[in-house]
């Protein structure tokens, strides 16, 4: 008998949703956090603009067992040195 679990593992959301990241044009993956717990997905870190922020949390959403996705990523504008 084989039995699948109901969703996804959490290192399996957490692997998938970074490897997502890291390819996308609008996210820098060093700049977001994953974490998740019984498919919540929590993302935390500091971007530099609503874009980046939406789409991380665009992207962690289409991830298979993801259940819920709390956007904790805060907008910080990098001054120029």
């Amino acid at each position: 008998m084989n039995v699948r679990p109901r969703s996804s593992p959490p290192t399996r959301i957490t692997s998938t949703i970074k490897t997502r990241l890291v390819g996308d044009k609008y996210v820098d993956a060093l700049d977001v956090n994953v974490d998740t717990y019984a498919g919540v997905v929590t993302l935390r870190g500091e971007v530099s603009n609503s874009i980046a922020r939406e789409q991380a949390e665009r992207l962690a959403t289409s991830v298979e067992g993801v259940e819920a996705v709390k956007n904790e990523i805060k907008i910080v504008r990098k001054s120029d040195d």
